[in-house]
């Protein structure tokens, strides 16, 4: 499990403050919704906690570790305990499905076996074990076919769920999901939150999430922060937020679902 600690972290882009100063603590094991518009601030804050972008000011604390300040080794160490389902997915498009859904224990595995993968995907022996694990955890968000399948040549909604089954391959300390459940269908998306809740539970694994679709994903949740325009503007027990205090934060957008 980790830790986040925000104290008045802050981001921002030549003019755009993507992220007011914000200062949170995210307790070990803590199941947290992170809600609002678009352009709100939730990708760049799951960003900030996975270690993929600096903060401009202040600081962001995994554990003891200060990912404001820490060289790239520190960062990569950080990102290992760390099971990350980007907006989009993030995938290789000249791998395999199977290749990208491997790809983060390839992170921690040999280095020479992670070379050897991204330069000779074609060449390299698959070890049955992998493939086997990676065929259950594509079943669970219904891609087992597509398992050898170019990753190129899959749907939008194809691609998340792949890097949605590579961040339940294995157990991670914490779990942070920027828009997981975009481009799915209700049915699969409801799945998608449910099996990531429950990697999370079974792991001990901080759970952060960051959706419009709070129909799905409160159920699954301790905590709710919403963010508007970069502020936080909500930071509440789940068993507190009210429908009206939903349609506030959404006020005018149509997004909450």
């Amino acid at each position: 499990m980790i830790a986040f600690t925000l104290e008045a972290a802050a981001r921002v882009y030549a003019q755009r403050t993507a992220l007011a100063p914000t200062t949170l603590r995210l307790a070990r094991g803590e199941r947290i919704a992170l809600l609002g518009p678009s352009g709100s601030g939730k990708s760049t804050l799951i960003a900030l906690l996975a270690g993929s972008l600096r903060a401009s000011a202040g600081t962001v604390h995994a554990d003891a570790r200060d990912l404001t300040t820490a060289n790239g080794q520190t960062l990569r160490r950080h990102r290992r305990r760390c099971a990350i389902v980007p907006q989009g997915g993030a995938l290789v498009p000249q791998l395999t499905v199977h290749g990208n859904a491997l790809a983060t224990r390839l992170a921690r595995s040999s280095s020479w076996r992670t070379l050897a993968t991204r330069l000779l995907p074609s060449r390299l022996p698959a070890n049955a074990r992998d493939r086997a694990d990676v065929a259950a955890r594509l079943a669970d968000v219904d891609l087992a076919q597509r398992q050898d399948s170019l990753t190129n040549e899959l749907s939008g909604g194809e691609r998340q769920r792949v890097a949605i089954a590579r961040a339940l391959l294995d157990p991670a300390d914490a779990l942070l999901c920027d828009e997981p459940s975009a481009g799915l269908d209700p049915a699969l998306a409801e799945r998608v939150i449910a099996l990531l809740a429950a990697h999370a539970a079974a792991h001990k694994a901080t759970f952060i999430v960051a959706t419009h679709w709070a129909s799905i994903t409160l159920p699954h949740v301790d905590r709710v922060i919403g963010l508007t325009d970069g502020q936080v503007v909500i930071d509440s027990p789940r068993s507190n937020i009210t429908e009206a205090d939903l349609a506030e934060l959404y006020a005018n957008t149509g997004e909450l679902r």
